[in-house]
């Protein structure tokens, strides 16, 4: 079953021109994503992804058709946005009269606007979809390529010579990090709608990415991922990373790479980038924050008290003892801290909805690993890629969305 959304479908109240408007703005919004060019929460994408909203918006569109099961979801994803509002809303208040409404109090409501835009990206991509169809999946993998090339080329002429972790544009490495992640997890997923030698280009740049950035959870969730695809297959479909040529090229690059990095370790005098991720993963055991009780704030659960099924809101940090005004490092315990048993289960009902009831769900549920394990030790939830990726992935699977969603 079908609900109208207020777009019109295929061609019928958009002229080609329009759509070549919509088709640019994603690819504007995917490269200007990893850059930020001031050191302010909204950047230049969010100002391209709310232009994208309003075009989509406009009233000379009408009856885009777009399947239950994702009109479902974004249900679940809007209550789940309510309550993050009203939750942040009710502790700005409460702390507010008891400490005085200061700097701190403001982060509830920069919080809670980041969910805003997730719900935002959300619906463009509902929209886009009803507008784009099937082509909606290429050009967002195409613009996922582009935006990695350009963030590894910003990697050379932003290169810090004088920092052991490198930014490329972003505001700190763990963003660099997540953010190879997520053009990674593109690639597996859409992979197959690019060509052989850009998608493996896609592949070796998010690994390069993770590796400048040092980041331990980001190196680590690569590895996995690109290990996963070799070992696993894709049923029938064999394409994409599944290929069994690109599988082969991956085993036999890594090996010569390995060879070259190592070279290049011994030319180097200890100082190659295969140097700094061995001695950074090698080190892990040694440092606190790697400590996920104290170091990644999940004792913090324990300071919640009788606040377990509404939360603490998410600001307010000086508050805790556990990393004390700081921001928990974990996407659900995160949620779970911050929103409460409710907040959880809101959310993990729309990453659910979004995903389950898609032709080949589990593929697309062990193509999220990499994320998955990313988030484990910091907090991804509020990127707009991600939401729109699983967005795009509820979609595109609509003709068994049909069967699975019950209204």
């Amino acid at each position: 079953m079908y609900l109208h959304l207020g777009i019109a479908k295929g061609e019928e109240g958009m002229t080609l021109t329009k759509k070549h408007y919509i088709k640019f703005l994603i690819y504007g919004y995917l490269i200007a994503k990893p850059f930020y060019f001031l050191n302010t929460p909204f950047q230049i994408a969010d100002i391209i992804l709310l232009a994208l909203f309003f075009i989509l918006l406009s009233k000379e569109n009408e009856h885009c058709s777009i399947s239950a099961g994702a009109k479902s979801s974004l249900h679940y994803y809007t209550c789940f946005m309510l309550w993050v509002i009203l939750v942040n809303l009710a502790w700005f208040f409460v702390l507010g009269i008891s400490k005085g409404f200061g700097l701190e109090a403001v982060n509830f409501f920069t919080n809670s606007v980041y969910y805003v835009f997730n719900g935002i990206a959300m619906i463009v991509i509902l929209w886009a979809y009803g507008l784009l169809e099937q082509e909606l999946a290429r050009i967002f993998v195409k613009g996922c390529f582009l935006s990695c090339m350009f963030t590894v080329l910003c990697s050379f002429v932003l290169n810090n010579g004088g920092a052991e972790r490198q930014t490329a544009g972003f505001s700190n490495p763990n963003q660099l990090a997540y953010y190879g992640v997520i053009v990674l997890t593109a690639g597996v997923l859409w992979g197959h709608l690019l060509e052989k030698k850009r998608l493996l280009l896609l592949v070796i740049s998010a690994l390069y990415l993770n590796f400048i950035s040092l980041s331990k959870a980001g190196i680590i969730s690569c590895l996995f991922l690109v290990a996963l695809c070799l070992l696993c297959g894709r049923g029938m479909k064999n394409s994409g990373i599944f290929n069994h040529k690109v599988k082969l090229f991956c085993v036999l690059l890594g090996i010569f790479g390995l060879i070259a990095l190592f070279l290049m370790e011994i030319v180097g005098n200890g100082n190659s980038i295969l140097m700094r991720v061995i001695d950074r993963l090698l080190g892990m055991r040694n440092e606190k924050d790697s400590n996920l009780g104290s170091g990644r704030g999940y004792n913090r659960i324990f300071e919640m008290g009788t606040n377990f099924l509404w939360g603490m809101g998410e600001g307010g940090y000086d508050r805790f003892q556990i990393m004390n005004g700081k921001e928990i490092h974990s996407t659900f315990v995160s949620i779970y801290v911050c929103y409460g048993v409710v907040g959880l289960m809101l959310s993990v009902i729309t990453m659910m909805k979004l995903v389950l009831c898609t032709r080949d769900w589990f593929f697309k549920l062990l193509s999220f690993s990499g994320i998955f394990l990313y988030c484990i030790t910091h907090n991804g939830v509020r990127n707009t890629i991600v939401w729109m990726m699983f967005t795009l992935i509820a979609v595109s699977g609509q003709s068994n969305m049909e069967e699975c969603t019950n209204e």
